[in-house]
């Protein structure tokens, strides 16, 4: 695996995943560790907030493409995530992404 440096408003395309991107939203540690907030987006749909180990997204990434700015949208995806005392995603993004998109109700995943 790659040693990327990541940070935050940092884009990059998804592998695996037909004109996807992220962005980074935010970047957590959590007993050592990392947990990457991002915001996914494709031609056909939008994720405000995932929450991702590092590895795993480091091995979902391509190339970066870009910076964006973190949005009032994706702070508050996090904050709903902080109040819930949510999960993290160890997959690669292109499964999270399957298993979000072919999920009926998008509800009970987050």
């Amino acid at each position: 695996m790659q040693d990327f440096k990541l940070k935050v408003g940092d884009c990059w395309n998804v592998k695996n995943t037909p004109n996807g991107h992220i962005t980074i939203t935010r970047i957590d540690e959590v007993d050592n560790e990392k947990i990457i907030h991002v915001a996914y987006q494709d031609s056909e749909c939008e994720v405000q907030h995932l929450p991702v180990s590092a590895e795993q997204l480091l091995l979902s990434i391509g190339k970066k493409t870009g910076e964006n700015e973190v949005t009032k949208e994706h702070l508050e995806g996090i904050q709903y995530w902080e109040d819930d005392a949510g999960g993290v995603w160890d997959l690669e993004m292109s499964e999270i992404i399957e298993i979000v998109f072919n999920t009926d109700d998008y509800d009970e995943v987050e």
